[in-house]
């Protein structure tokens, strides 16, 4: 089965490693395929850029690159 994951949750897990999320995130990909389209990975760039030049934290790496 193939999950498609949303943008929201896809920062959330990035973002906070340690919440629920990403512990949900991780297991369901330890059993399901997950997907992402392309203008999710888009968005999920945008925001991650802009959540970096408003921070001092440490860069995040992206994703499909």
């Amino acid at each position: 089965m193939r999950i498609l994951i949303d943008t929201n949750i896809l920062i959330s897990s990035v973002l906070f490693p340690n919440s629920k999320i990403a512990k949900v995130v991780i297991y369901v990909s330890d059993f399901y395929e997950i997907v992402l389209t392309q203008q999710i990975i888009e968005e999920f760039r945008r925001i991650i850029a802009l959540q970096n030049s408003m921070s001092d934290k440490k860069y995040v790496k992206m994703i499909g690159e």
